[in-house]
């Protein structure tokens, strides 16, 4: 008897650390997805603070749904809904929402910072591009 007492304890301790260990993680995500994001492999940058998802041409309201993995955003009239996906470390966004004819897209961000006032940004040219500028020294000549 003692023992089958032990074992219910012992599952219901694990079971209590479980659901406290996933009521955590919500909140993280919450916290995770304010700040500064760049679009992977382009220049553009996005915000998100707590109430709002700032593109440089539009301003969307959101909320977070950290059980199901959700983002709905509005604007207006319009309303959308994205799943989300963060890497281990919370520095890489996965957003996956419908493309509006039948499929999917999928767009991953990069942490750029936790700063919620910054400003979104479009920089024309690649990321490629513009560290080759950066480092063949035509920046310098035409500064000259």
């Amino acid at each position: 008897m003692r023992k089958q007492i032990a074992v219910l304890f012992a599952t219901l301790l694990v079971a209590g650390m479980c659901c406290f260990a996933l009521a955590g993680c919500g909140e993280d995500d919450a916290a995770s997805i304010k700040g500064e994001w760049q679009v992977q492999d382009t220049t553009v940058t996005v915000v998100f603070t707590d109430t709002e998802f700032k593109t440089v041409a539009s301003t969307f309201e959101y909320s977070i749904d950290t059980q199901d993995k959700t983002i709905t955003y509005t604007q207006g009239e319009m309303e959308g809904q994205a799943t989300y996906e963060f890497d281990d470390d919370n520095k890489q966004m996965t957003l996956t929402e419908s493309d509006g004819d039948g499929g999917t897209q999928v767009t991953t961000f990069v942490k750029v910072s936790d700063d919620t006032s910054a400003e979104p940004t479009v920089e024309y040219g690649t990321p490629e591009a513009d560290s080759e500028e950066a480092t063949d020294g035509t920046d310098e000549l035409a500064d000259e």
